[in-house]
């Protein structure tokens, strides 16, 4: 796993980074990108027929920002303006099909719903070079987030 992928969503809340001292961009390294790459393999062999679909549709997605946003917001140093931004600048920047299914994998991995994030990446069936991609692109589009939002 690389760095890079490693340094998806700089703005999740404390509990969910993987050591406080590591930096990048002048954000700290989150633990989600991690649990999700770690789960991947496990969640793929999830059969969709298992577990009940999870809700679909722009409620699912804005519940998602919101859970991302209250838990940027409540993050020391940082701003509804900024976080806000963060989100704006995502869904701007991410294809509509991407951006969906990250938000939920993080406002899922945010909450610790594992059962959640499993359903997801078997309803989405994503394999964990999809994840991976995924998880790539992400980190480019926060990256560029960073440099939009830095200021606000």
């Amino acid at each position: 796993m690389t760095h890079s992928a490693l340094s998806a969503f700089p703005f999740l809340p404390h509990s969910f980074r993987i050591r406080p001292s590591v930096r990048s961009a002048g954000a700290v390294v989150p633990a989600l990108v991690l649990t999700l790459m770690l789960f991947a393999g496990k969640a793929t062999a999830v059969s969709a027929h298992d577990e009940p679909p999870q809700p679909s549709g722009a409620d699912v997605v804005r519940n998602a920002e919101r859970a991302i946003l209250d838990a940027c917001i409540r993050e020391e140093g940082t701003s509804a303006v900024r976080c806000g931004c963060y989100v704006a600048t995502l869904k701007k920047t991410l294809p509509s099909a991407h951006y969906d299914t990250m938000v939920r994998l993080a406002a899922a991995g945010m909450t610790g719903d594992m059962q959640a994030f499993e359903n997801l990446i078997a309803e989405e069936e994503l394999d964990p070079q999809a994840l991976e991609e995924m998880i790539q692109t992400t980190d480019r589009a926060l990256k560029a987030a960073e440099k939009i939002c830095e200021a606000r």
